[in-house]
């Protein structure tokens, strides 16, 4: 069974500095944070199931976002523009895998994959999102409908 704390544990050999070098920093027990351009954020969320499945979103915060959550930014990472983690396609709203991190040894080979993952698929994604209007960009991959369409609309008239 693997919990966050378990994880960051097992993570500050390898995935952390890594992330560290690229500059983000680890908040909230797994997930990690990085301050772009144009007050845009990086961010790769963790959720843990079942102390065995580890799901990894990698996405985007900017302001226009509060109002879609009661809790403070960053203690709350919003999964709105991104998509999951996987080890076999650029990020995407509708793919994901699931780690699995039950075991110390499992939780360690699938840090390393993650960690091939995240420099193959998310720092990519991220590099393409340099301003607001990136962010649009990414927006047809999403459903017409859904609570990110107020969202949008204010993104557009503060461009």
């Amino acid at each position: 069974m693997t919990n966050k704390v378990q994880l960051k544990k097992l993570a500050k050999e390898s995935l952390t500095p890594m992330m560290n070098r690229h500059g983000y920093e680890l908040v909230n027990g797994f997930d990690y944070l990085k301050k772009g351009p144009n007050e845009i954020y990086y961010m790769i969320s963790s959720t843990i199931s079942y102390s065995e499945h580890l799901k990894l979103f990698v996405g985007c915060y900017i302001d226009e976002m509060e109002e879609l959550t009661s809790l403070a930014f960053p203690k709350h990472l919003p999964e709105m523009f991104g998509g999951g983690l996987t080890d076999e396609y650029p990020i995407q709203p509708t793919k994901w895998k699931i780690w699995q991190v039950g075991t110390e040894s499992e939780a360690i080979e699938s840090l390393k994959q993650i960690e091939s993952s995240i420099q193959k698929y998310a720092f990519p994604f991220f590099d393409s999102i340099q301003s607001k209007e990136d962010l649009l960009a990414f927006l047809p991959r999403l459903p017409a409908k859904g609570p990110w369409v107020p969202v949008i609309n204010k993104i557009k008239s503060n461009i």
